[in-house]
């Protein structure tokens, strides 16, 4: 497979090694279909696809008590959107934004949780119940994630390696942009990632989450202990993570419209 975004003509076959190989639009791995313009189109309509089946096998069941749908919800459903949420980093913010629409339609639909537009508040809701807005959730799975790689014994060793690589030489950046302007009397300027391809790559992102929204300092709890001031401190380090990564500063989508719509059912019902 050729991963490009140039409309080019590609070759049907290519020759490696003496053998003759068919070239692919996309491929499956490990469960992720993967497309040579690596916008995930086809993986996310899956995962929907998926999910809204769940979704229905569980809506029939609206008569057993919130506390049990909520935990068929974690169960069969939110398996769906954590699974190799590492890889979103990747993902077209679009792709982002309609996992994001589903999510919140499936609280509506099984639990009747509708927002508005702050995360912030939602998250707040949510937390209640044992859950997190889509936003924050993406943030805690980043986050711990990162820790893992970072502290983890069996974590990949050229992973582990290019990530400490890549927060020293952020620490440094930090260090000398802090004597820079303390010499100039200015402020450094901390201005926002643009998630351009250079900066999409493993270690440069995980490493950024590291230094620039959990704080680096705080990788040496164990992973209980750094859960928890995770937790403790959520919504100060997610206003820094989506400050500095634009891309996941996603919307919450608002179900007003549906409810609006069933009121107006069973009014109908009522008159006849």
């Amino acid at each position: 497979m050729f991963v490009t975004n140039k409309r080019v003509t590609l070759p049907k076959t290519v020759i490696l090694s003496g053998c003759q190989v068919e070239v692919v639009n996309s491929f499956k791995l490990l469960g992720v279909t993967i497309d040579n313009k690596l916008q995930f189109t086809d993986y996310v309509s899956l995962v929907c696809k998926s999910i809204n089946t769940k979704l229905y096998s569980i809506k029939r069941l609206f008569y057993l008590a919130t506390s049990v749908k909520i935990q068929f919800f974690k169960s069969f459903i939110l398996p769906y959107f954590d699974y190799c949420c590492s890889l979103f980093i990747y993902f077209p913010k679009v792709m982002l934004q309609k996992l994001s629409n589903l999510y919140y339609m499936c609280l509506f639909k099984l639990f009747k949780f509708n927002f508005d537009t702050d995360v912030i508040q939602a998250n707040d809701f949510l937390m209640r119940y044992g859950l997190f807005s889509y936003q924050h959730r993406l943030f805690v799975r980043f986050s711990t994630f990162s820790h893992r790689m970072y502290t983890c014994e069996d974590a990949p060793a050229e992973l582990n390696q290019q990530i400490k690589s890549n927060v020293a030489s952020l620490v440094q950046e930090v260090d000398s942009s802090m004597a820079l302007s303390l010499r100039s009397r200015q402020v450094a300027r901390s201005g926002c990632s643009n998630l351009k391809y250079g900066e999409l790559t493993y270690g440069k992102f995980f490493s950024k989450i590291i230094n620039r929204c959990i704080l680096f300092t705080n990788l040496f709890m164990d992973q209980n202990s750094f859960y928890n001031f995770l937790i403790d401190n959520l919504n100060s380090l997610f206003s820094n993570f989506i400050n500095y990564f634009l891309k996941f500063d996603l919307l919450i989508k608002n179900f007003q419209y549906l409810l609006d719509y069933e009121k107006e059912k069973r009014d109908n019902k009522t008159k006849q």
